[in-house]
């Protein structure tokens, strides 16, 4: 019975507490696009987008089969150049900042900017394919 609780205890954490989520670790570190102008970094189960130099999105992401999905959990304020300060900005901070200048903003369109992608991906040595496009390690 002891053994039993420990299983159940464990299965609970996984599943409810840290989700159990996959991630595939050759893709650890940081990716930049042949043309350049892409850095990906993944770590974890962690990723963060810049475009240009400039932090672009951040979020988590799983893998499966050849499968990455990325789920964005913040966007950079030079994203939506209204935002008052150049930080990471999340989906309620920025539900905030639109509802205290008057406009309303739904949860379906909350939705729509912090939406999860999912895309197949391979990885060979220091070279990343990934939604159609090269990346090099590093």
């Amino acid at each position: 019975m002891k053994n039993f609780c420990i299983s159940l205890l464990v299965i609970f954490f996984c599943i409810f507490a840290a989700g159990c989520s996959k991630t595939d670790s050759a893709l650890n570190g940081t990716w930049i696009s042949e043309i350049g102008n892409t850095e990906l970094k993944l770590n974890n189960g962690n990723f963060e987008h810049s475009e240009d130099g400039v932090p672009f999105m951040k979020g988590t992401y799983t893998t499966e089969n050849s499968n990455i999905t990325l789920t964005i959990t913040h966007y950079y304020s030079d994203v939506f150049e209204s935002l008052p300060d150049s930080v990471w900005y999340s989906r309620s901070d920025i539900k905030k900042i639109i509802e205290s200048r008057g406009r309303d903003i739904s949860e379906s369109e909350l939705d729509e900017i912090f939406t999860s992608k999912t895309d197949k991906y391979s990885v060979s040595g220091n070279k990343l394919v990934y939604n159609m496009e090269t990346f090099k390690r590093k």
